[in-house]
Order: structure tokens, then sequence, then C-alpha cells
């Protein structure tokens, strides 16, 4: 976890015109946790509704840390698109 967390945040620092598609790629991994460190950073650099999915799995099947966390980003991304709420 701590490799794909590094990657994360370099992928992050990079910045860049694909940052959005990039991150939105890691939600395809195999490993929930990794899906969902992808779909939170989606969420708070993009606010893209492609995270929304992973989102839901954190809710329904993170703790009560995971959970908040994947809230937040929920109405994160909702606050860029009126349309959802």
């Amino acid at each position: 976890m701590d490799d794909f967390y590094a990657y994360l945040e370099d992928l992050i620092a990079e910045g860049g015109q694909t940052l959005c598609d990039e991150l939105a790629d890691l939600l395809d991994e195999p490993d929930w946790a990794h899906r969902l460190l992808a779909g939170l950073a989606l969420a708070e650099h993009c606010q893209d509704v492609r995270a929304l999915p992973v989102l839901a799995e954190g809710i329904y099947h993170g703790d009560a840390a995971t959970q908040k966390a994947a809230n937040a980003a929920i109405w994160e991304v909702a606050d860029s698109h009126p349309a959802l709420v």
C-alpha cells in the first residue's frame, strides 16, 4: 500500500493535463484500498463524477473513518455538479 500511496502522491504532485484521466484509470485497481485512495484523490483534485461508484463502496464497506472521508468526497463532487443534488 505504501508504494501505491507514494505513486499516487507523485502523480498528483506532477499534475498535468491528464491527471484526472490517470486517476480515473486507477479506479480499476484490483485492490479495494487502492481504488478508494484513487477515488478520494479524483474527487478532491478533479471533482470528477467517475469517482462516485468507488466512493459509494467506501461508504458501504468502510469503517467509520473511511465512510466519513468518502461522504466528504461525494459532497466535494456534488458541489461542483449542482445537477447531482
